[in-house]
């Protein structure tokens, strides 16, 4: 695992939200083991909106993980009709905009990128 990265995910069972805090250099398949363990322990992780807060985190999370927890995502929701909204704070304009580079990954997604907390968790 790279030096100084850290993931914690914090399920706020009121709001239907989970929260993702990542920081340090981005170990992508630690982050994804992260991601599939959470939502693993869910009986209805599709009910759950999505909070990602990268501020803190340097790096990009490589593709083919992203991948692997898109199959994964829909080996899970398959045959569910659901929506969800994803929010993803981020401190730099170019990482905003790579949000959508994944879309076509999670098609029941709402994805959206934000600059602070107040503003993504408004929107949510």
């Amino acid at each position: 695992m790279p030096r100084g990265f850290r993931i914690s995910a914090r399920i706020d069972e009121d709001q239907n939200l989970i929260v993702f805090n990542i920081s340090g250099d981005i170990d992508s398949k630690a982050l994804v083991d992260k991601w599939i363990e959470t939502y693993a322990g869910l009986e209805e992780p599709w009910l759950y909106n999505r909070l990602l807060d990268y501020r803190r985190a340097d790096g990009l999370v490589d593709v083919n993980e992203l991948e692997r927890f898109a199959v994964w995502w829909e080996g899970r929701t398959q045959g569910i009709d659901y929506s969800l909204k994803a929010a993803i704070i981020v401190n730099n304009p170019l990482d905003a905009r790579r949000v959508h580079t994944v879309d076509s990954l999670f098609p029941h997604d709402i994805r959206k990128s934000f600059d602070s907390l107040d503003d993504a968790l408004t929107w949510l």
